[in-house]
């Protein structure tokens, strides 16, 4: 036997909140002004503040873009195993703002050709910098390293980066690898 709750998540925060100011906004200007005129004057004004709110409240929400990984909490969408290793990491981001994330490229290329979401709709493809676990790099714009020292989650052995000068530092560093770029790699599993 368990208890289950639910309630509102920010948006409907957002709009609950928005909707006390309006509510508060309006109640302060009917019962201030007396004369139909002075209603009529601060209802106009009340009506444009209250939908500079509204819009503002929207637009902000509505921010299409990559999220930062949360290591140890975030689950890869492909392979459900919890994202570790910060060396890599990869994301896709739909049209309408929703975001994949993935533990290892194999993951990210497989998600993509599953058709789960279509190509028209993918608005970025980003994956994580090896030796800058913080910056994303967009795959048409990333160089890629593959060799077994690498050994990513999911041994797609796959490492990127953003500058091709940090890719050779690591493959001189494993002594071996093949360097790719996103078409190959799109291709390669």
């Amino acid at each position: 036997n368990f208890t289950s709750y639910s309630g509102p998540d920010i948006g409907a925060w957002i709009i609950i909140g928005v909707c006390m100011v309006a509510t508060s906004m309006w109640w302060q200007a009917f019962f201030r002004n007396k004369t139909k005129k002075q209603i009529v004057g601060a209802g106009a004004s009340l009506t444009g503040g209250v939908l500079a709110l509204v819009m503002a409240s929207f637009c902000s929400s509505c921010v299409i873009g990559k999220e930062p990984i949360q290591y140890g909490k975030d689950n890869c969408h492909y392979c459900k195993m919890t994202l570790t290793d910060k060396r890599f990491g990869s994301e896709v981001v739909t049209t309408k703002g929703k975001v994949f994330k993935f533990d290892d490229l194999n993951c990210l290329i497989a998600f993509l050709n599953s058709g789960e979401v279509e190509q028209k709709n993918v608005a970025q493809v980003l994956t994580i910098d090896f030796n800058k676990p913080d910056l994303f790099v967009d795959v048409r714009q990333a160089f890629f390293l593959q060799s077994a020292a690498i050994k990513s989650p999911m041994r797609g052995d796959v490492a990127s980066f953003s500058i091709q000068k940090d890719l050779e530092a690591v493959k001189l560093k494993v002594g071996d690898g093949k360097e790719l770029l996103w078409d190959v790699v799109k291709s390669g599993f």
